[in-house]
């Protein structure tokens, strides 16, 4: 007998990661994430730092701090010469409209934007597939694969600044929802919550019980519990191997395509307002 209950213990937390991660290196191949880090010093203090982080053949901006537009360009430059031979392009998003122009400025591309709720601003997505020239570096830069603390910390807080300023929800609670046989892992959902928004990050259910309604019905367990916390949207993405069929057939609506993410697939951010 199938058995549906919430996990908020995390109990099926890596055994759904693995799983989902199985199914997907069918396609892509073992992938392992890759941390690359960007510090500028001048006069013996820090004045721009980022984190860019290497998955899929695409590389991703994380968290990021900078003075000037050129520290910036910088920046971009040591990340996509760093990670050229190996990836498709840099990806980024911005939930306001200056940060954004800026990467625009530095050669990226606006590739979509996923409209925000009542309390959630809208995020810009870019992308940039080759370098303008690199300008002269007239600061200390350090590349680096492990964080240095210290540095990190400020440029953690700078964001945690601007997010606040952006109005940007920080998350506040994971749900997770599984489906279980003889207390066997048959199916799992995790989603992250962000104010009035539900991000499902994983969904996943073993070959053995697919086309049985398991997917379906953990998804109809999320709205449902979405509808209980008045939540406004419930987002996702998935690839062009994965569920976007599956996805259209509950409602949610395609926003934004990726194409090469991974190589040779497209990607889909998808919504279901509620």
């Amino acid at each position: 007998m199938i058995t549906y209950k919430h996990d908020q213990e995390g109990r099926y937390h890596d055994l759904i990661g693995d799983a989902l991660g199985a199914y997907n290196d069918q396609f892509t191949g073992v992938c392992k994430a890759e941390h690359f880090y960007v510090y500028i010093i001048e006069k013996d203090v820090l004045v721009a730092g980022l984190k860019a982080t290497s998955f899929w053949d695409w590389v991703t901006i994380g968290n990021h701090f900078y003075t000037h537009i050129d520290h910036l360009k910088d920046m971009v430059d040591q990340v996509y010469r760093h990670f050229a031979d190996r990836v498709q392009g840099i990806k980024v998003q911005a939930p306001e409209k200056k940060r954004f122009a800026d990467f625009l400025e530095v050669g990226f591309k606006h590739v979509g934007t996923i409209p925000g709720t009542r309390v959630s601003p809208d995020w810009y997505h870019a992308d940039l597939i080759t370098i303008p020239v690199p300008r002269t570096h007239d600061a200390d830069v350090i590349t680096t694969t492990e964080p240095i603390e210290e540095y990190q910390k400020k440029i953690d807080g700078h964001m945690d600044t601007f997010y606040q300023e952006s109005h940007v929800t920080p998350k506040s609670g994971v749900l997770r929802i599984v489906a279980t046989e003889n207390d066997r892992l048959i199916g799992g959902v995790t989603c992250d919550l962000y104010g009035d928004t539900i991000y499902v990050s994983w969904l996943v259910v073993d070959e053995e019980y697919r086309g049985k309604g398991i997917g379906k019905t953990l998804m109809t367990m999320v709205q449902e519990e979405a509808v209980k916390q008045n939540i406004a949207v419930i987002e996702l993405g998935t690839c062009e191997f994965q569920a976007k069929g599956f996805y259209e057939k509950l409602g949610y609506e395609v926003l934004m395509t990726r194409d090469d993410y991974p190589k040779g697939y497209q990607n889909y951010s998808m919504a279901k307002r509620l």
